[in-house]
C-alpha cells in the first residue's frame, strides 16, 4: 500500500514537536465529551484495555486538561481506572499544541471515539507511533488492528 499521505485522514495545521521524553508513555484520555457513554460501558472498556498495558515497562499516565468542567461521570471514570491501574499518575495539558504535542510522542494513546480520536488520526497518518486504542460505542472488544488503530 502507498504510505503517501492523502486526504485519507483529518488534518491538523500544526506540525506537533519532537519531545523525547514521551517516547515511553501511555497516555489515557477518556474524557471525550461528543460522546459520553454510561459508567458500564467505560468500565467494561478499562476492563478490556487494562491487561493490555499493566506489565509493559511504559509510564501509564491520565491526561489532565486544565479546562475541562468537572464532570462527575469522568471523576467516576478515572477512580475505576486508578483501581485498576494503581501506580497510574496524571498527567496536566495546558493547551491544545501541547496536547497536540504529547500525543505525537507517546507509544500509545489510549482514547474514546470522539474529536479526540480524529485529533489522534490526524497527528498520526501513517506514522507508526503512536498505537492508537479508541472505543467506540458499538465495539466488540477484540484485537483489530488496521495500521496500529486498534478499535
Amino acid at each position: 500500500m502507498d504510505s503517501k499521505k492523502t486526504d485519507f485522514y483529518p488534518k491538523i495545521y500544526y506540525t506537533p514537536r519532537y519531545l523525547i521524553e514521551f517516547n515511553n508513555y501511555i497516555i489515557i484520555d477518556l474524557t471525550g465529551t461528543s460522546q459520553v457513554f454510561e459508567l458500564n460501558k467505560y468500565i467494561e472498556y478499562i476492563d478490556y484495555f487494562t491487561p493490555l498495558i499493566i506489565n509493559n515497562n511504559k509510564n501509564i499516565k491520565i491526561i489532565n486538561r486544565v479546562n475541562l468542567k468537572s464532570n462527575n461521570i469522568f471523576e467516576n471514570v478515572y477512580n475505576y481506572l486508578k483501581i485498576k491501574i494503581s501506580n497510574i499518575e496524571y498527567l496536566k495539558v495546558n493547551s491544545l499544541i501541547d496536547y497536540c504535542d504529547i500525543i505525537k510522542n507517546c507509544d500509545t494513546f489510549i482514547t474514546v471515539n470522539s474529536g479526540i480520536s480524529s485529533l489522534a488520526s490526524a497527528i498520526k497518518q501513517d506514522e507508526l507511533k503512536p498505537n492508537i486504542l479508541c472505543y467506540y460505542f458499538f465495539s466488540h472488544f477484540t484485537k483489530e488492528e488496521m495500521k496500529g488503530y486498534h478499535f
